[in-house]
């Protein structure tokens, strides 16, 4: 959203994708614009920073094959004003180039930055020929937020060009390009369209967050998360979802302390009482903590016999292993760069991929490593934290046609232990999650690493490639090795907690 010269608001087409996603996101957005609101409010994320750096990557990729191609194309310069870049693009269209690169499309009051109006041979008023629009993504397949986006572009075309073009194309990170016919998606588009103005034309005094997934991509997601945590808000139960928080408060239940203070059978209409005692068993425990700021666990309901939380534990053996993978989605096809294994004599081993030939390289020698080793300690188990390290195993393995057998062996015979569903099923905790570093509180206390999540290991990466200073990469080595170190300490407290007379795996 801005203001233009003549005073009137601009939308554009990132607004409507926005405001597709959560009402609460468009609501700050307007109040900056309308100066209610500072913008200082609104936080950068170096992630999704890199996100929209790998973005421009990919989109200048796709620029050099069309000029590979022999196209004619015209680059719309940067740093000119709106109605420059207009009057630009549409000369640019007049002219008849093959290709218009970072086009300024405007119907008043929306503006649209295509990546590419790229010619094609349907009539229109700018002549003989017309345009269709080119947009890249580095996802893998096309999103519905995509589609409106692309949507709103063609709508915008429209208006340029006299005509509505039949089709409209997405570039996707793998190079693939997808085309959708424009009338197919039209009528929601401009459903959608007409209500976000007509939420602008009437916008309400007030409006509170909600969490959604709008929340991973939105820059403010900090401040919303800081008035979660004021107001004690009920997402902040680990594993609650939205249509249970909606139940609760149409039963009168607005936060953790007061889910907390009623009984665990409270009536909550539709709400499953098995699911509503596990909720509350959950909202006591985080709620005890926020008033004494212990940390607290307790056993989940457990029937012995199901093979499942501590009955998925095997008998502690010599040789056990304990495994974590860092890998960059925003490579071309995805890379694991890092792959760490930590054994219990305190002994780290790291295998370093910066492309896919190396990446063959370092899952031929982790898969040699782990044959030698379980040849050698046969009663041996390799224990992970969730489902990555085996998705990304199988997924390389078959990729690059190596040690499938040895692959399949490992499965057949368990020798993968997934500590998350032992954690998940076997106990309850003051935490508000069941990620591995929300455990940690038990056994090894907060980090203060420099690398702190996966998404800053992929970031620090990105930098090592930039730059090529190695310290960058000793810090994310080291964060591996502590998420190895964890995993181990993690299955020893597990072991600890282990109810007498539960069977081994």
């Amino acid at each position: 959203m801005e203001a233009s010269n003549q005073g009137n608001n601009i939308y554009s087409v990132s607004d409507l994708i926005a405001y597709s996603g959560c009402l609460h996101a468009t609501w700050m957005d307007y109040r900056v614009l309308t100066h209610q609101e500072d913008p200082a409010n609104s936080e950068k994320d170096p992630f999704l920073d890199l996100l929209a750096k790998k973005g421009n990557e990919h989109e200048l990729n796709y620029l050099a094959r069309l000029k590979e191609e022999g196209l004619s194309v015209v680059e719309i310069p940067q740093g000119k004003s709106n109605e420059e870049q207009i009057g630009l693009t549409l000369e640019a269209m007049r002219s008849g180039v093959d290709v218009v690169y970072q086009a300024v499309l405007f119907d008043d009051p929306w503006i649209g930055h295509p990546d590419f109006l790229v010619k094609c041979d349907l009539i229109s008023d700018l002549g003989p020929f017309s345009y269709e629009i080119f947009d890249t993504k580095l996802a893998k397949f096309p999103k519905p937020e995509h589609i409106v986006q692309i949507s709103a572009y063609s709508h915008l075309l429209e208006k340029a060009q006299g005509l509505a073009p039949k089709f409209m194309h997405i570039i996707t990170g793998d190079n693939q390009q997808h085309d959708f016919p424009v009338l197919r998606f039209l009528f929601y588009y401009r459903h959608l369209k007409q209500r976000f103005e007509s939420y602008l034309a009437e916008i309400p005094e007030q409006s509170y967050p909600d969490p959604c997934d709008h929340c991973a991509v939105c820059h403010w997601k900090t401040t919303c998360a800081d008035r979660w945590e004021s107001d004690d808000h009920l997402s902040l139960i680990a594993n609650i979802r939205r249509d249970q928080r909606e139940k609760l408060n149409a039963a009168g239940i607005s936060s953790v302390a007061q889910f907390a203070a009623v009984a665990p059978e409270y009536p909550v209409k539709d709400l499953n009482m098995r699911t509503q005692e596990n909720l509350h068993a959950q909202a006591v425990l985080q709620n005890h903590k926020r008033i004494t700021h212990e940390d607290k666990w307790e056993y989940m309901p457990f029937e012995p016999g199901t093979g499942r939380a501590f009955e998925r534990l095997p008998f502690p053996a010599e040789g056990d292993l304990f495994f974590d993978i860092e890998g960059d989605p925003l490579y071309p096809d995805g890379l694991e760069y890092l792959f760490g294994v930590y054994e219990k004599s305190g002994e780290f081993h790291s295998w370093w991929a910066h492309d896919h030939a190396e990446e063959k390289i370092a899952v031929d020698q982790l898969m040699a490593f782990f044959t030698s080793h379980i040849s050698k300690y046969p009663k041996a188990h390799i224990y992970h934290y969730n489902t990555y390290e085996i998705i990304a195993i199988k997924r390389l393995t078959s990729r690059y046609a190596i040690h499938e057998e040895t692959r399949d062996n490992f499965l057949r015979n368990c020798t993968f232990v997934d500590l998350y569903k032992v954690a998940r099923e076997g106990v309850r905790t003051s935490e508000p999650g069941i990620g591995l570093k929300n455990f940690e509180v038990f056994y090894m206390g907060r980090r203060d690493d420099v690398v702190s999540s996966a998404d800053a290991s992929v970031v620090f990466y990105d930098l090592w490639r930039e730059t090529g200073e190695q310290k960058l990469l000793d810090d994310i080595e080291n964060y591996n090795k502590i998420d190895c170190e964890s995993t181990y300490l993690l299955r020893n407290w597990l072991i600890e907690l282990k109810p007498e007379g539960t069977g081994w795996f």
